[in-house]
């Protein structure tokens, strides 16, 4: 068997590949890495606005349906405001609208819904209230 003589080995490249990644890698390796990690977030940041928006937008429904519940129960302005307010998930503005077509009047409710503390989410819409709802818009003031 054949003798290593230590003196025919050059250590000294041995050395240097031991010592590790080298400046550039390790930064490109966190250029990628934060790349990575930005994407991440921005994806995560999207899906928790939509998921919000989702939210106001089942609140409106909720809403609505109440609203137009109470619009077909009330029988006279007080109490449509009586049961408006107090009551709701989100803020609402409702308005009479007088529409005139010849010699019919048709009393309409404007309904304008806010969802508080979101500025860029508000919607209105319109119903008929009951019947006795539009007599009554056109009575003397108590």
């Amino acid at each position: 068997m054949k003798k290593i003589n230590p003196e025919n080995f050059d250590l000294q490249p041995l050395a240097f590949s031991l010592s590790g990644f080298t400046l550039i890698e390790v930064l490109v390796a966190l250029l990628v890495l934060t790349l990575v990690a930005s994407a991440a977030l921005e994806s995560q940041i999207h899906s928790l606005k939509l998921e919000n928006r989702m939210r106001v937008l089942q609140l409106f429904r909720f809403e609505i349906e109440r609203i137009y519940s109470v619009t077909q129960r009330a029988k006279d302005p007080d109490e449509l405001i009586r049961l408006l307010t107090g009551n709701g998930l989100c803020r609402v503005k409702s308005q009479p609208l007088i529409v005139e077509e010849g010699t019919n009047k048709t009393v309409l409710l404007k309904h304008t819904l806010d969802a508080g503390d979101e500025k860029s989410v508000s919607t209105e819409f319109y119903n008929r209230p009951s019947p006795g709802y539009g007599a009554a818009v056109g009575r003397p003031a108590k």
